[in-house]
């Protein structure tokens, strides 16, 4: 679907008249030109959005602005926009927004991999680095030592941890991240940097993990 038919899409589905302006306001921020319905017709929150981008583009061509938007009892808003508008928000004397997280979702069925955003990320060969992972987004933060129980076998400690060192390392080169999977002081946990997801409840089709899956329904220890 290209811009134009998403814009389309957007306006037909729009609840209501008033909705659907400020559907067709935000849309023209992304196809400039597309067409701004009056002001008078806008939510609030959409009109303050609108001048932050006003404003912002004004500031950006290295123009002054005379009067920046009021931005009081507008949290969310401006919250949401102001990762767009860093002139304005030097401006106004805004901190730095926090980043958002990235989002990482475990695909174990029909392909083996990570979605992470828009890209895929397959995992080729055997499946025991997604089945830590998928360990360690359904139940936490463990030892090392029970998360290797649960989804690596039996061995001898010594080469449980090489393992689990391996699949570790795997796991932060496929999402691109040293910090994605981190094992510290004996303890398996996950970078909060991440906001983490599986389809292994609820999924379509068989599970393509290796190794036993009964942790999965187990109770917490």
């Amino acid at each position: 679907m290209n811009g134009w038919e998403c814009q389309y899409a957007a306006l037909r589905y729009a609840p209501s008249p008033v909705a659907a302006a400020d559907v067709q306001a935000l849309l023209d921020l992304v196809h400039p030109g597309s067409g701004r319905p009056d002001e008078a017709r806008l939510s609030p929150g959409v009109q303050l959005r609108l001048a932050l981008q006003d404003a912002e583009s004004v500031l950006r061509s290295g123009l002054p602005v005379e009067l920046l938007p009021d931005v009081s009892g507008f949290g969310f808003e401006v919250l949401d926009e102001s990762r767009s508008v860093p002139h304005v928000r030097a401006a106004l004397g805004w901190p730095e927004p926090p980043a958002a997280p990235d989002e990482a979702r475990l695909v174990t069925r029909g392909r083996l991999g990570v979605q992470r955003g828009l890209t895929f990320v397959p995992m080729r060969g055997e499946g025991r680095s997604l089945a830590l992972l998928a360990y360690l987004i359904e139940r936490g933060g463990a030892p090392w030592p029970r998360v290797a129980d649960a989804v690596l076998g039996e061995g001898t400690e010594k080469a449980l941890y090489g393992q689990v060192r391996y699949h570790v390392s795997r796991l932060r080169s496929l999402l691109g991240d040293s910090e994605a999977v981190r094992l510290r002081g004996g303890r398996l946990s996950l970078g909060p940097q991440w906001v983490w997801s599986t389809d292994l409840r609820g999924g379509q089709g068989p599970c393509l993990l290796d190794g036993p899956l009964d942790w999965l329904e187990a109770g917490e220890d």
